[in-house]
């Protein structure tokens, strides 16, 4: 039926029922019966319910967190994809950059690494990648399991309950501040570290501007 070398809004609907799958007929099915038979009405709610906008790639840039098993770098590289696609230009623009450094520290898991490199001078994303890498390899050998300890057959005489072991509270608390201990050591060195890299950086680049002045 054609009105004026076009649809009407009947056969409109009609075509497009045809067209939907079985969910959405029943979803037209519950409709008011005026926006059942109408064209603008029915296409108004089948927008709103089926053609909702997509998260823009700035709304998932900002909401974006690290996952629990990514590491910090592998975090680093997938927000700087998403931040190409939002159109930050981070990788010329200074400011846009140091902005970007924040909300990658922002939304680190580990509160100190991200002590560290807020207290550092990053003045490009190789520096900031550089300091990632010094911190897998300082924690690389954490993700290996310690290995269960070794059970050992007790002798007799303490199966039967003659031989009482003594309470382990003290080896407890001593393995405890051990452990600590190898933490902070860690931390010291990795922030040595990577004082030390930006340091012959900056000679490098001091060397090279006296051999041209030269």
């Amino acid at each position: 039926m054609a009105v004026q070398g076009g649809w009407s809004d009947k056969m409109r609907i009609y075509e497009m029922k045809l067209k939907l799958p079985s969910s959405a007929r029943d979803w037209r099915y519950n409709l008011e019966e005026d926006v059942r038979h109408s064209w603008k009405r029915f296409l108004k709610a089948f927008k709103e319910k089926y053609c909702k906008a997509k998260t823009s790639d700035s709304e998932r840039y900002y909401s974006m967190t690290q996952k629990k098993t990514e590491a910090p770098l592998e975090f680093f590289y997938r927000l700087n994809r998403v931040a190409d696609k939002a159109g930050i230009n981070f990788r010329k623009s200074s400011k846009e950059r140091e902005r970007h450094f924040k909300v990658f520290m922002k939304k680190l898991l580990d509160s100190s690494l991200r002590s560290t490199l807020q207290g550092q001078r990053l003045h490009s994303p190789e520096d900031l990648e550089f300091v990632l890498k010094q911190y897998e390899e300082m924690h690389q050998d954490d993700d290996y399991e310690t290995p269960p300890p070794r059970r050992e057959s007790r002798p007799d005489y303490m199966s039967a309950g003659k031989f009482r072991p003594k309470r382990p509270a003290k080896t407890n608390v001593a393995q405890s501040k051990v452990e600590s201990s190898s933490e902070d050591e860690k931390q010291v060195h990795f922030q040595e570290t990577v004082k030390r890299s930006q340091i012959k950086k900056w000679r490098q680049g001091r060397w090279r501007a006296d051999e041209t002045v030269g």
